[in-house]
């Protein structure tokens, strides 16, 4: 029997995979009137009493409610798609998922526990541009898109906080973020470089003996209780 909770984000399989996910905590309120759309429209509540437009797939939500996986009165913890504007707002969120939490929150590929933040994002892409506030960063499909969707190869997303002095444009990095009010801040980024795109494999075998180790303590944890 497995126990141990994985991360909240996971080394990717390759390293230079292209994703943007957030992990939120908040209430989904539908909007009384809904479009002709397998998505359900409303507002994502956060603890902080921001609101922000969101979307969920309306045969999930039906089949979380009505499995009792969540209550839609409370909040619950999200994964997410989002998108920001030029100037950096939170916008465009798209309900994925519910994640069972465990703390302490624990991410890749940094190895630590963020137990002091709850809002956290996860962006791996290209430097677009930066400045004295902030940077932007691209990020790419890692499929080719189909031609009635030509136009959703790629998208942008502006980040508060500077990069090292090794950041630099047309860069590949992979940075975890918080939300600060409506907008996302950076707490640590990682440029992936030659050398880490080398010992990749690496990673992704100590990330699943990590797991295994974990698994095997709290099960033997389990059995002598």
């Amino acid at each position: 029997m497995t126990t141990a909770q994985k991360p909240l984000f996971l080394i990717p399989e390759t390293p230079l995979l292209f994703s943007a996910v957030g992990c939120i905590w908040g209430s989904f309120h539908e909007d009384n009137q809904q479009e002709d759309s397998p998505y359900l429209r409303g507002m994502l509540k956060t603890k902080d009493n921001r609101e922000f437009r969101a979307s969920v797939r309306e045969k999930n939500w039906r089949r979380w409610v009505n499995t009792e996986q969540i209550n839609p009165s409370l909040p619950n913890y999200w994964r997410v798609y989002f998108r920001t504007t030029r100037a950096g707002i939170i916008h465009n969120i798209e309900l994925v998922r519910v994640i069972k939490q465990t703390v302490p929150l624990e991410i890749e590929p940094f190895g630590e526990s963020l137990e002091d933040y709850e809002d956290l994002f996860r962006i791996r892409g290209k430097i677009a541009e930066t400045t004295e506030k902030g940077f932007s960063i691209k990020i790419e499909r890692n499929n080719f898109p189909n031609e009635r969707r030509l136009n959703l190869k790629y998208f942008y997303l502006t980040i508060q906080g500077a990069l090292n002095k090794e950041g630099q444009v047309e860069q590949f990095w992979d940075v975890i973020c918080i939300r600060d009010g409506e907008y996302l801040k950076l707490i640590k980024g990682t440029l992936i470089t030659e050398e880490l795109i080398n010992n990749w494999d690496e990673k992704l075998e100590q990330q699943e003996k990590s797991y295994l180790s974990k698994s095997w303590t709290l099960d033997k944890k389990i059995l002598l209780a």
